[in-house]
């Protein structure tokens, strides 16, 4: 986390210097003031300060700060913000400007021009890829030589495990540097810190080979999503196994006598994984002279087993080169087993008319079409972006006809219809998949969230802590921003908050392993949508390192994952502590759910009124959307996937202990089964089947109260089993996931038989 100093110091600096970058006054006499002979403002659409700035040798201006923006006058940050170096001539206008950082926080606190014509810079630094190799820590003195046209001489991290910041630097007549500021450290370059923090002030040798030539690899950075992945923060960049890698090796050409060297001669760099080579690229010394700094990208298309494995890069310049112990570098990863991710998408059709006319208008139709593009997008982009190795990416074809109650215009209505949708969403994954799903995505049509009435018409909802999220069709980044928030991303920590940073949103550096695409300052997918059918998101540092925690620290290979009888539970649940149950599915050999911990509670009691088990659960009331952020309701949901014990015989749901449902569970699951066959599951008189049905069940349930197990027994085996086999069509036409078939109503019947002769002794 950034220290608070650092960026009050950046906001303070963006307000003095926002209006006049820089002044040159005229003064006319003693007495007079002095008057604006011009002035600039200079930066983009970010916060750009300036810290620093002298007049050159040709009477022009070197300005150093730091900047937020990638636009205006701005061009090339790595990241969050960087150092920003400005060249202006005598009129105060740009003659070149450069980024210098990674892709965290770099801000440049002083600038002189050195007595080569190039400058020296010095301030903090936050990261350790791009420009930037060597931080020791958290932020260290960043030490930067430029040549006269402001690109890159050599670099130089000083510091330790904690914090430091320089504030001043000059050169010496000896042709060496001083450099004073601040540490926090007592490790690496720091020794004899006094407590806090001490002034910490450094001399630096006198540049030794600037009139030799030397090729060096800067650094070596594994790539399989983000830049220097280390979520256990032992300075060891962390990869998922089993997953393709990319190696970023930076490389820097120092030349004083050009013409000395065969531009077109090659230079091979070599890439190694634990001895093995895997990638061979050339360049000639031409194109390394171009940029003097040169990223050299190999993908090895190779995945790594758990473990810790050595990624080596090295070269073998045939030059008259000042250093060859800078002609390898080597790096230690740890690579991580990580929990797979399996998800089910839902398509969402339109209602076939408004809640009592009261909202005529409707949605869709969707366009499956565009649905399945919608599904195989996201599944391309999560794969991408999130620490797993295997992605199940699952489409349903059969339709689910969405809620026809519209949400939040009405002072009696409220987001009932949306919590509605995706708890069946929910359900429909759960058991379209025995419960192996990990979540549930409804993808709707255009029009949805606005016959709902959510506010500016958003292209997303996530409800917490629902295993479920609602997409837009067409909005690929939006899949992967609400499964984000299902995993904890962006969440507010209690009740309803600010979901974005708009100002300062979270910037995202890394690279497209399978599609070899690198991205630099990219927005993160947790921020708000791109355009329709654009993929032009990644994901930031801090997001994809809190998943990668998430998989990783949860781990359990799935033949290790335990199986019992369970059945899927789900409800709304009203700020006034009543709750409408949604219907309750039996699943055999299902998967538990691990579900957030917090006042509300559901019991499975046996016949003499014990607890055989109990899951507590959270509710909050607010739901985030997809680009509004986070909206309080007065409506909320459950739904996990419960332990269905055979002795069961009771089912609570409480709050703070107090019950606000209780019900049989035996009984519910039928009456449920029947509610889902649709009218064509009849052979004939639906209605009046379905309500003889439920009236059989109900005698079934009085029975089970009074304890008459052997009259319940008959009921269920020569009366309800019998009409459901008479009355129910073999085999009929589903158009929807969570109608059940003639055969799964009768297996259901069989297993609550069953259970009843295990509860009665028999």
């Amino acid at each position: 986390m950034k220290d608070d100093r650092f960026r009050s110091r950046k906001l303070l600096f963006g307000l003095c210097f926002a209006i006049f970058f820089t002044v040159t006054l005229t003064i006319a006499s003693a007495e007079s003031e002095p008057s604006i002979e011009w002035q600039k403002c200079l930066g983009g659409s970010g916060v750009d300060a300036a810290s620093n700035i002298h007049q050159t040798s040709d009477g022009g201006y070197i300005v150093a700060g730091s900047s937020y923006s990638s636009d205006g006058n701005v061009t090339g940050n790595h990241g969050i913000t960087d150092y920003w170096i400005v060249k202006l001539d005598t009129g105060g206008n740009i003659e070149w400007q450069k980024c210098l950082g990674g892709s965290s926080y770099d801000k440049a606190s002083s600038i002189h021009q050195t007595s080569d014509g190039g400058y020296i810079v010095a301030g903090g630094s936050y990261s350790k890829d791009g420009n930037v190799t060597g931080n020791h820590g958290s932020s260290d003195y960043w030490i930067v030589k430029l040549d006269t046209g402001g690109d890159i001489e050599w670099q130089k991290c000083l510091g330790g495990s904690i914090e430091e910041e320089a504030r001043s630097i000059h050169q010496t007549s000896d042709g060496g540097y001083i450099v004073a500021g601040g540490s926090y450290s007592k490790d690496g370059n720091v020794t004899g810190n006094h407590g806090e923090r001490d002034y910490w002030v450094v001399k630096l040798e006198p540049d030794e080979n600037e009139d030799e030539t030397d090729l060096s690899i800067l650094d070596i950075n594994p790539v399989q999503v983000i830049y220097g992945c280390d979520i256990d923060e032992d300075k060891i960049v962390d990869l998922v196994a089993g997953k393709p890698i990319a190696v970023d090796v930076g490389t820097y050409l120092h030349v004083d006598r050009l013409e000395d060297l065969d531009l077109d001669q090659s230079i091979a760099f070599e890439l190694l994984i634990d001895g093995q080579t895997c990638g061979r690229e050339e360049k000639t010394i031409r194109e390394l002279e171009e940029h003097r700094q040169t990223n050299i990208i190999f993908y090895p298309n190779q995945a790594l087993e758990a473990g810790e494995h050595t990624i080596e890069a090295k070269m073998t310049p045939d030059i008259d080169d000042w250093d060859k112990d800078n002609n390898m570098l080597s790096e230690t990863v740890e690579v991580k087993d990580t929990n797979d991710l399996y998800l089910v998408y839902v398509p969402i059709d339109e209602t076939e008319l408004g809640y009592f006319n009261l909202n005529p208008s409707s949605y869709g139709p969707i366009d499956m079409e565009e649905y399945a593009s919608t599904v195989e997008d996201s599944g391309r982009f999560i794969n991408a972006t999130y620490p797993i190795s295997k992605l199940t990416n699952t489409p349903m074809e059969c339709k689910y006809y969405g809620s026809d109650l519209p949400s939040g215009s009405y002072d009696w209505l409220t987001l009932g219809g949306v919590v509605s949708d995706m708890l069946y969403i929910w359900e429909a994954g759960e058991f379209f998949t025995l419960t192996f799903a990990d979540r549930s995505v409804g993808i709707v049509p255009d029009g949805y969230f606005e016959y709902h009435h959510i506010v500016n018409n958003p292209v997303g909802l996530y409800l917490w802590p629902i295993n479920a999220g609602l997409v837009e069709v067409g909005y690929p980044t939006t899949t992967a921003h609400e499964i984000g928030h299902t995993y904890g991303l962006r969440l507010p920590v209690t009740g309803a908050g600010e979901e974005y940073y708009l100002k300062n949103p979270p910037y995202a550096n890394g690279i497209w392993v399978s599609e070899k695409i690198p991205y630099t300052n990219e927005l993160c997918f947790m921020n708000y949508a791109p355009m329709k059918y654009s993929l032009s998101r990644w994901v930031c540092d801090e997001d994809y390192e809190d998943l990668f925690k998430s998989f990783s620290t949860s781990y359990t290979p799935t033949t290790s994952l335990p199986l019992t009888n369970v059945i899927l539970c789900s409800g709304i649940v009203y700020k006034n502590d009543t709750i409408d149950l949604m219907p309750t599915y039996f699943v055999e050999n299902g998967i538990t759910d691990k579900v957030p911990s917090g006042d509300y509670s559901l019991k499975i009691l046996d016949m003499n009124k014990d607890v055989l088990d109990e899951t507590d659960f959270d509710v909050q009331f607010f739901v985030t959307s997809d680009s509004v952020g986070t909206i309080e309701t007065d409506v909320s949901g459950f739904a996990f996937v419960a332990n269905y014990p055979e002795e069961a015989s009771t089912i609570l749901i409480q709050h703070e202990d107090k019950t606000l449902v209780e019900f049989n569970p035996h009984s519910k699951l039928l009456h449920d089964a029947i509610d889902s066959i649709p009218n064509e599951g009849f052979v004939k008189n639906p209605e009046e089947s379905r309500k003889a049905l439920h009236a059989k069940i109900n005698a079934f349930e009085k029975m089970l109260e009074e304890g008459s197990f052997e009259e319940a027994q008959v009921k269920l085996e020569d009366d309800i089993e019998d009409k459901v086999k008479k009355w129910v069509v073999d085999n009929y036409q589903k158009d929807n996931p969570l109608q059940l078939s003639k055969e799964e109503v009768l297996y259901l019947i069989n297993e609550e038989e069953d259970r009843l002769k295990i509860i009665s002794g028999q």
